[in-house]
């Protein structure tokens, strides 16, 4: 066995009979892992940076031909992943990006923009391995796939959960409202129905940036379930979502004033909601206000130059 240093990492390697070569163990930490000067490297082993904090950007060989079980597993503040070669069915093992909570993109060489985000939640909020490991990944099947699993998800009552925890052992749940022991998830309480809800509209919002593909059937099904819970109503997620989780993207916002079509008090009422320190929000909806005959949040414009 030899060792190899990268970045902050000393990484453990064999050479395989086949003449490949294995990253078989990891020591060290460092926010950026980029291989990519290592093309003889075709197999990252299980779990060899397994619950690795630090990472956040993953750069990988044309050569890799296998991602093999959690090997990125818990890896929390991991954002990027990009291989240099093309996706190929079998490259990403069981569980390999499993708790990446953060992740936003898996890209492979030759992938068009929205796979590359649709895959990343199949590791997260969707949380669908099939579809992660699918043969026909990126193809207009994948795609229909993608949206039936996600119709499925929004059609259960929030109560219920998300996809996640119907993947996980009932000794996995807390039901006491005390919180997670252990990697226990929360039972139905009413801060789980909120966040498995949040999970719903964060993943609906993705797909309409995300729209390749999107039949208008689809797109109405994610249009209600928003609408359900718009500002004002009894569940406001879409909007906790809109303002803190996608911190008032005003891309997101133009979606949801799209989705909504608040009338002029209810823009008013909206900008009056948000604090101070969302300036970007504040002035793209009174922008908005402006188009559809607000008052704008009557001193709200005012307040924004102070």
């Amino acid at each position: 066995m030899e060792e190899i240093r990268c970045g902050g990492f000393t990484l453990q390697k064999e050479v395989h009979k086949d003449g490949g070569v294995v990253i078989c163990g990891s020591e060290g930490s460092d926010p950026v892992l980029d291989l990519t000067g290592a093309p003889d490297i075709t197999v990252i082993d299980r779990k060899v940076f397994l619950s690795c904090k630090g990472l956040k950007k993953v750069f990988l060989p044309a050569g890799i031909r296998l991602l093999d079980e959690w090997a990125f597993s818990k890896c929390s503040n991991l954002k990027t992943v990009r291989l240099e070669g093309a996706y190929a069915p079998g490259i990403l093992g069981k569980g390999v990006f499993k708790g990446c909570e953060r992740l936003s993109s898996i890209r492979f060489a030759g992938m068009d923009e929205d796979t590359v985000h649709l895959l990343a939640l199949c590791a997260n909020l969707l949380e669908n391995e099939h579809l992660l490991r699918a043969d026909d990944v990126g193809s207009a099947g994948w795609y229909e796939k993608w949206d039936l699993y996600l119709l499925s998800v929004l059609a259960t009552d929030d109560a219920e959960g998300s996809s996640r925890v119907a993947l996980c052992g009932e000794e996995d749940i807390s039901y006491d409202g005390v919180g997670m022991v252990d990697g226990e998830m929360p039972g139905e309480t009413e801060e789980y129905v909120r966040q498995a809800a949040r999970n719903k509209c964060m993943l609906c919002f993705k797909r309409l940036k995300y729209s390749a593909r999107l039949s208008e059937v689809a797109r109405e099904r994610i249009g209600d379930y928003l609408r359900a819970r718009r500002f004002g109503s009894d569940r406001p997620f879409a909007w906790q979502t809109l303002t803190e989780d996608l911190e008032g993207d005003p891309e997101y916002f133009r979606m949801y004033l799209d989705i909504v079509r608040p009338n002029p008090e209810e823009m008013d009422e909206m900008i009056r909601s948000l604090n101070s320190t969302r300036v970007q929000a504040r002035a793209f909806l009174i922008g908005e206000a402006a188009k559809r005959g607000s008052t704008g949040g009557g001193d709200v414009f005012d307040d924004l130059f102070l």
